[in-house]
């Protein structure tokens, strides 16, 4: 608890967050990964952990030691566009590591297999709510980019994620997209699967669920 109640309950109060978060291990070390994307939310959550060194969680009752905090990526929407469309149209594939429990919500059920057309579907919506530069207006922009790409690969379980008393069915693991029909598919993917490393994939990125980081392969 080092964020301002007021500025807490203002970021929990929206229907989509602007903000990720996620706890993975890196060379046997617990990292603690937090992706703000927009800069009022930089400023209500990055800005007051960096200068925090332990955590306080009201909801158990416990301190959480905190060591350094570093800065990962820093960019504007504008540069990140910018730079996936000048390299996207050289992208071969793009492999997708789903690294916490991941779940896709469609017609009101979980779905446990990740379909390009989903994913894309989540990303878009987050992209167009968010972004201070371009807006991505074409109708059925998903489906139509998922008819431009195929999963050339995919290793991906089972791994359920616990919220308060309920089980939500998920998965982890990897899974590559890629034999993209065009080069604005190309970018166009690259730019949208860049963006998920902020916003993950899926339900409950905010609790945890769905932090990805992607591979970009190089024709």
């Amino acid at each position: 608890q080092t964020i301002r109640t007021e500025d807490a309950e203002k970021l929990h109060a929206m229907s989509l967050r602007p903000f990720s978060q996620y706890l993975a291990f890196d060379n046997d070390a617990p990292c603690w990964y937090i992706n703000t994307y927009t800069d009022e939310a930089a400023d209500h959550l990055i800005n007051p952990l960096i200068k925090s060194d332990h955590l306080h969680c009201r909801h158990k009752g416990y301190d959480i030691g905190l060591s350094e905090f570093k800065i990962l990526r820093e960019e504007s929407y504008k540069d990140l566009e910018k730079r996936c469309w000048d390299k996207g149209s050289n992208t071969k594939s793009i492999q997708i590591e789903f690294k916490t429990s991941t779940s896709i919500k469609s017609h009101n059920t979980y779905v446990i297999y990740p379909t390009p057309e989903l994913i894309f579907t989540g990303l878009i919506n987050k992209w167009n709510n968010f972004s201070d530069s371009s807006i991505l207006e074409e109708d059925n922009l998903a489906a139509n980019l998922a008819q431009a790409c195929s999963i050339n690969n995919y290793s991906l379980r089972m791994r359920q994620f616990s919220l308060e008393s309920t089980w939500v069915d998920a998965f982890i693991g990897r899974l590559s997209i890629g034999r993209f029909r065009n080069s604005t598919a190309k970018s166009m993917v690259t730019m949208l699967l860049d963006y998920s490393q902020y916003t993950g994939i899926g339900i409950k990125t905010a609790l945890g669920m769905g932090g990805v980081s992607i591979t970009v392969k190089q024709m």
